[in-house]
């Protein structure tokens, strides 16, 4: 299977990855994944069960922990969003996505989801509406909040900043290049949003690209980039070939 990575750039720059496996785990060792909105237990139920899932339930201090900070003791009809688990494995945000966590009419699914990659958990950003759905977000900049560039070994490694549709943050090298491994293809879509070279003819443009059998060495080759690939002659994309 294809898997896909975004990246994106500019005002709105942003990295995605279609594919990887489950990160937080309730004491059943179910997968669970925080609703996008408000709505009462029966509807709550309803998407759920229609993503191969049910609302989750709480067993113990461990499923607290898991899903802390996404529920409350109040009124159900007027909780501030609701919880999923699925006895699925997912190897990534494809996975997910063909569970049926993908963008409906009344709300887009693009959010964080939990996923497992050789034994480890994650959380991660994925897209499930750009460009068929199901991409991995590893790195999105919206502003100038964050160089990138003054970083620490170990946070490019680990990551830094926090997971969100409109907020800067790198996933990190070690999960890239696990992500990266896994799968025979990997495809990076990069995308980037508003020129600031002052006087631009295209203050608000938008430019993208696929990049194909994307491939990230591991910590002892210093994260390199084994493998990146183009079709030239069947360019994905309307940047050409200037990046």
């Amino acid at each position: 299977m294809q898997r896909l990575l975004q990246l994106f750039l500019g005002l709105l720059m942003t990295v995605a990855v279609s594919g990887i496996t489950c990160v937080q785990l309730n004491s059943h060792n179910h997968c669970i994944h925080k609703g996008p909105d408000e709505r009462s237990w029966e509807m709550s139920e309803a998407y759920c069960e229609s993503r191969s899932g049910h609302l989750t339930s709480i067993h113990n201090q461990k499923d607290i922990a898991a899903i802390k900070g996404n529920w409350g003791t109040g009124d159900c009809t007027k909780a501030r969003c609701f919880v999923c688990e699925t006895s699925m494995v997912m190897s990534d945000c494809a996975d997910w996505y063909k569970a049926g966590y993908r963008e409906l009419i009344a709300f887009s699914s693009d959010g964080v989801y939990s996923i497992v990659v050789n034994d480890k958990p994650y959380n991660v950003f994925c897209d499930m509406t750009t460009a068929g759905g199901g991409w991995l977000v590893f790195q999105r900049r919206v502003n100038d909040s964050d160089p990138f560039w003054d970083h620490t070994w170990a946070e490019y490694r680990n990551g830094f900043g926090k997971l969100g549709p409109n907020t800067t943050f790198w996933l990190g090298n070690e999960v890239l290049h696990q992500l990266t491994y896994k799968d025979p293809s990997v495809t990076l879509r990069v995308e980037m949003r508003g020129d600031r070279t002052q006087n631009s003819k295209n203050p608000k443009g938008y430019w993208w690209n696929h990049y194909f059998k994307f491939r990230v060495g591991s910590e002892e080759t210093d994260y390199t980039l084994e493998r990146l690939y183009m079709d030239r002659r069947k360019i994905q994309g309307n940047a050409s070939t200037g990046w």
